[in-house]
């Protein structure tokens, strides 16, 4: 992507700072651990002059406090200097027991990575009152395609939902990888 010289900002889906918790939330952490992301988005920005961007779904209890916030801080400045993040509240899924940050804590999550010279901005969480929101779309999609599926209803439901916890947790970042390899 950096050798076609686009004019766009490369967005990574990142949601953890280590490579434990990334692989927990996105198995594609496997294939493409965290300094392999790291160094793509240094060879991105040297390459086009442009900053990168990192996608944070923030989750309550999970990845919102001040340790992860200076993990992520420490690393970014590391690894990708003058790179910006932008954080996500978790939207409510049924599928899936996460529940948003209130307000002050991702203020504090925010001014931790200000510290690091790292700049984040809340995203605008749309859509949520007609279940359209990031996340939200996944979970709406395995609902019907369980309920047009012929089979064992159970056995159904069982499949959905482990197909569903996957695609929940990933669902916003597959979104952008998507984008990207295209």
């Amino acid at each position: 992507l950096a050798e076609e010289r686009l004019p766009i900002t490369l967005a990574i889906s990142l949601h953890a700072a280590t490579d434990e918790e990334r692989s927990a939330l996105l198995p594609m952490n496997n294939k493409y651990p965290i300094a392999e992301v790291m160094d793509a988005a240094r060879y991105y920005r040297e390459m086009t002059g442009r900053r990168v961007s990192f996608e944070w779904t923030l989750i309550s209890g999970q990845n919102d406090d001040k340790a992860t916030a200076n993990r992520l801080g420490k690393l970014l400045a590391n690894g990708a200097p003058g790179s910006h993040v932008n954080l996500i509240p978790l939207n409510p899924t049924g599928g899936f027991g996460g529940r948003p940050p209130n307000k002050a804590v991702v203020q504090r999550f925010i001014e931790v990575l200000e510290k690091y010279g790292i700049e984040a901005t809340i995203r605008v969480r749309r859509g949520i009152d007609i279940d359209a929101g990031c996340g939200q779309l996944a979970e709406r999609a395995a609902s019907e395609y369980a309920l047009s599926s012929a089979g064992d209803e159970a056995v159904t439901g069982a499949v959905v939902v482990d197909e569903f916890e996957e695609a929940q947790v990933a669902s916003e970042p597959m979104v952008a990888d998507k984008v990207l390899d295209a």
